[in-house]
């Protein structure tokens, strides 16, 4: 294996840019740095090695860190590529990667450096921290390098139109050629006195050009279809997609993530509709129009095909220069839209706080990392653009040059040159078209990354069907975030409607979350009717016997009537009259017409804890986790009502959490939360 090298960027990327390197080393690829860090979602934090340790795993590679002093580090046989922790020159904690070793000198990848170098014990003694990581490969990854191709089944159901549009295209290509033959024609007959020949050649080609301009206008208007259908087909794709998606999976990504993720979608109709309608509709141009040029002059066919593949070449180098530059273009761009929605969603907080300032300070900096990311794809663009000027004018002025010699030995005529001038646009507009896909590949490939998970196919290794929910025994249960422990040991069981207490980062809310369904992610064992594991558990006849409802829950734009219906439960009048309900909602000031908008912006918190509680009065449930439900609401009316719920509900084994230690008197089990 070849040893990699990257250089780290910004200051606080050794972490990442050590990371990227064993990635690379172990997985044989060539990934950069803003590719790692857009495909895990990372910013510009310093990497902890925690963190490195969970990365590397994702890419299998191991990971394992150990304190050990500079002489154990001398007596270590370096086999695999070690992780070792030093300070910078400006003193600060830094990782570089040592490859191996020759007598008293050690091969590193420091990202800081310009390329690997040796080091000798005594300068790196100097530097050492006394930690050092050991790696290994897990296992060899294959990386789905067809993924791109996934796209074009969306094309499939259009295989009638796309036949159809190449048709009436090989028609509409002949009759550019026979339109652009028009300036030909006229040169060489321009001496003929005969008016009657002259209108006659004028009328036809005046008929050609209007038949040509319907015909492409028509075309142009089933293709827009396509891809406006496909866009459609894309998106109830990527909608059913995230709808199945579990949470954990969907709180991996950002909300600004998920928004951006909807300008991918017509990226990538683009794309289809480019690489199998445009494209080869241009390729089919090309041809003809080079078999026609090739008959007046193969050496200026040549050059013509020269000039453009000289701008191929430039644009497939620019592409790589800028492959790191979009991808980091993208990541700031989300970044700036987060910062941005915190002043938003936060307005009234930094006016209460007073802290204008701050916000504004922290908003322009990251406004201010865009601007240099697009200066500098600016800067490139520009000169590429010079550079493309420059091939295109030097050719022009060299095929003209070229052309005069000919016409002087009489080779061919001025016709000839003008007709020619017509026919190298099109042979010039298809190589630019390539040229500009070329270019915008990364973005494509941005597109696609983003988007991928919507061919992925949910492993089910859930088969066994409940049909109902006696009986929940937790043992052993431990839940982690990154290296953050949330729920320690937990252990116990829960046949009786139970509450739960404990202090505040204790895990009751994490319990209640991991006895939801809807998280898979743990360690212990969650068994039911002291059968079935959990995760063994068919989510569908799990999740349609169990609700969660947490303190903070959704409100729908709606009515609040639609939202304690849920949008979907039939709800019985009689119930809101028989259980008081109606009175609890006017005593507080709820009308059922009121429209709610924005999450219930429009209400206070309690108000809205009160709408969520009593729509569990008309769910049918087995198992109800609630979370802290009515927190916000005065004693009198939380008390009442939950009396009146666990009595309406007296059948279905209900689990509560809450600071208020009275709701434990309507309970027949407690537990703690340690």
């Amino acid at each position: 294996m070849s040893y990699k090298f990257l250089k780290q960027r910004e200051e606080n990327d050794c972490g990442i840019a050590v990371s990227t390197m064993l990635i690379n080393y172990y997985q044989n690829k060539n990934f950069g740095i803003e590719e790692i860090k857009f495909d895990n979602s990372l910013g510009d934090e310093m990497l902890s090695l925690y963190d490195i340790e969970s990365l590397l795993f994702k890419y299998k590679v191991e990971f394992v860190s150990y304190s050990c002093n500079f002489k154990e580090l001398c007596q270590i046989e370096i086999t695999n590529p070690i992780v070792l922790n030093v300070v910078n020159k400006n003193n600060q904690e830094h990782f570089i990667v040592a490859y191996k070793r020759n007598k008293d000198m050690f091969l590193i990848a420091d990202p800081n450096c310009d390329d690997l170098k040796w080091i000798s014990l005594n300068n790196l003694e100097k530097i050492y921290q006394g930690y050092l990581s050991t790696t290994k490969s897990i296992q060899k990854l294959e990386f789905k390098t067809k993924g791109i191709f996934n796209w074009f089944t969306f094309i499939k159901i259009f295989k009638k139109e796309v036949l159809l549009i190449f048709s009436i295209s090989f028609l509409l290509n002949i009759l550019f050629l026979i339109s652009n033959n028009f300036i030909k024609i006229y040169m060489d007959n321009i001496n003929i006195k005969d008016s009657r020949l002259m209108k006659i050649i004028f009328i036809t080609f005046i008929s050609i050009f209007a038949i040509q301009i319907s015909i492409n206008y028509s075309m142009n208007k089933i293709i827009y279809r396509i891809k406006s259908k496909i866009s459609q087909n894309i998106y109830n794709l990527y909608k059913n997609k995230l709808l199945k998606l579990d949470i954990e999976k969907f709180n991996s990504f950002s909300k600004e993530e998920w928004i951006k993720k909807l300008t991918y979608i017509n990226i990538m109709s683009e794309f289809i509709t480019q690489t199998t309608i445009s494209i080869p509709l241009g390729t089919i141009l090309f041809l003809m129009s080079s078999i026609f040029l090739l008959l007046i002059s193969p050496f200026i066919l040549s050059l013509v095909l020269v000039q453009n593949l000289i701008s191929i070449t430039i644009s497939v180098g620019l592409f790589y220069l800028m492959k790191e530059l979009k991808m980091r273009k993208e990541r700031k761009i989300l970044e700036f839209s987060l910062n941005y929605r915190q002043i938003i969603d936060g307005f009234e907080e930094i006016k209460y706080k007073g802290i204008e300032e701050e916000t504004k300070y922290s908003n322009h900096k990251t406004y201010k990392e865009n601007i240099e990311v697009n200066n500098n794809l600016f800067n490139l663009n520009n000169k590429s653009e010079m550079t493309f000027d420059l091939v295109s004018k030097l050719f022009f002025y060299l095929i003209f040059y070229i052309s005069v010699i000919y016409i002087n030995d009489n080779k061919f005529s001025v016709a000839d040159l003008l007709f020619y001038t017509s026919l190298s646009n099109y042979i010039n507009n298809f190589f630019s078209n390539i040229t500009n896909f070329i270019l915008e590949l990364q973005e494509i490939f941005i597109a696609d990354r983003s988007l991928k998970f919507i061919f992925e196919d949910r492993k089910n290794d859930s088969v066994v069907s409940i049909s109902s929910i006696d009986k929940i025994e937790a043992k052993n249960i431990y839940k982690y975030k990154s290296d953050n422990c949330l729920l320690k040991d937990f252990s116990f069981t829960f046949n009786k409607s139970t509450f739960v207490h404990g202090k505040s980062g204790s895990g009751k809310t994490t319990l209640l979350k991991l006895l939801s369904g809807n998280f898979k992610s743990y360690e212990g064992e969650i068994i039911i009717n002291e059968k079935h594991n959990l995760k063994e558990v068919e989510n569908k006849s799990y999740l349609e016997k169990s609700i969660y409802l947490g303190q903070y829950d959704y409100l729908f734009n709606g009515s609040v009537w639609k939202n304690i219906q849920q949008f979907k439960n039939k709800v019985d009048l009689d119930i809101l009259k028989k259980l008081h309900l109606l009175e609890i909602l006017d005593r507080n000031n709820i009308s059922l017409d009121k429209e709610i908008f924005d999450n219930a912006s429009n209400l206070s918190k309690g108000q809205r804890q009160i709408v969520n509680f009593i729509s569990l009065f008309f769910t049918n449930k087995e198992l109800y986790l609630i979370d802290e439900p009515l927190s916000n609401v005065d004693k009198h009316t939380a008390y009442f009502l939950f009396k009146a719920f666990i009595n309406y509900k007296k059948n279905s084994l209900i689990i509560m959490c809450d600071h208020d230690i009275a709701y434990a008197n309507f309970f027949e089990k407690k537990v703690e939360v340690l």
